[in-house]
């Protein structure tokens, strides 16, 4: 099972067959992945945001520029939020958090989700940040299967893209 415990774990097929590719390469190399969250409704991102979940961002991160890291504004991406696609996935190693995954840890994530391939041989996921700026993005988010922005990623032969 790839999901963490207690989540459900909700993706779209295409989504899905990649996500078993990549957890086949992970296996490979020592470790498995764990998918801690996929598809969330609006009402879910609306409560991420504002506090109403037991990760309570908004309490723990009250400025809205330091939360807007951990979390997506639903406010700001209107209809368009990531993970509303079902395409999305945060992810880390099993038995891992956030807070335990080492440089190293998501280093070797991001190589795994990367060079998971589609059936035209471009990379099958793109992560949510900027090599060249850690600040931006997430370590632990990965889109396919033509969100916007894995499209754009896509299109500029790039591998991580904010």
């Amino acid at each position: 099972d790839l999901c963490a415990k207690g989540v459900q774990c909700v993706l779209k097929e295409d989504a899905f067959q990649q996500l078993v590719k990549a957890q086949d390469a992970a296996v490979k190399k020592g470790v498995s992945l764990e998918v801690y969250s996929a598809y969330r409704s609006k009402d879910r991102q609306i409560a991420l945001w504002e506090g109403k979940t037991p990760e309570r961002y908004a309490q723990k991160h009250p400025d809205p520029a330091e939360r807007i890291k951990l979390v997506a504004n639903p406010y700001e991406c209107g209809n368009n939020c990531p993970h509303y696609s079902g395409n999305v996935v945060d992810i880390r190693f099993r038995g891992k958090t956030r807070e335990t995954m080492t440089g190293a840890d998501w280093k070797l994530l991001e190589e795994i989700m990367i060079q998971t391939k589609t059936s035209n041989n471009q990379p099958a996921w793109v992560r949510y940040g900027d090599d060249k700026d850690p600040e931006k993005g997430e370590l632990w988010h990965f889109e396919c299967c033509n969100t916007p922005r894995y499209a754009r990623a896509i299109q500029q032969g790039v591998t991580s893209i904010v």
